[in-house]
């Protein structure tokens, strides 16, 4: 079986970051639970570690290096990138990873309006998300309604072979 590990790139997040790696460790009991904290301001790092995780901690500010941090540090066969901020329906994800494996993609995307048909967006966030997923399905092709999704199933290839 394949190791897959779940990689959370946190800023301010001791208010949800415990019940994700909780639902998480309900989950996939085998798996290994990272957390990169990212300068929080609160307890961020502190409940992830209680919750079960590995806590590292990233410096340099910004979501792009703590995920950076992440994939470089972390080793594994299957990477699933998750926000810390309760925000994702996480009961179909076996069936995702399932898939990524059966059809050896490198990279899945996961869409939060799939369940709810709505997101819990920052001011103005929403909107730049549906402006940037309508360029990048009409430039591209890319097929998906949230394509600032944080979670994301990366495949070993993927993450090794890149320069992060």
């Amino acid at each position: 079986m394949e190791e897959i590990a779940f990689v959370i790139p946190c800023f301010n997040e001791q208010e949800s970051i415990g019940f994700v790696v909780a639902e998480l460790r309900d989950l996939f009991p085998e798996a290994s639970i990272y957390v990169c904290d990212n300068q929080s301001l609160d307890r961020t790092a502190q409940v992830a570690h209680a919750a079960g995780a590995v806590v590292l901690v990233e410096q340099a500010k910004g979501k792009g290096n703590a995920v950076r941090r992440l994939l470089r540090d972390v080793e594994a066969d299957l990477f699933v990138m998750v926000d810390g901020d309760n925000t994702y329906d996480l009961s179909f994800l076996s069936e995702a990873i399932e898939r990524c494996r059966r059809d050896r993609f490198d990279l899945m995307t996961g869409d939060r309006f799939a369940v709810m048909g709505r997101s819990h967006f920052r001011r103005g966030h929403g909107l730049g998300n549906v402006f940037f997923t309508s360029f990048f399905r009409v430039v591209f092709g890319v097929q998906t309604r949230d394509v600032f999704s944080g979670l994301r199933i990366f495949s070993r290839r993927l993450v090794k072979h890149s320069h992060w």
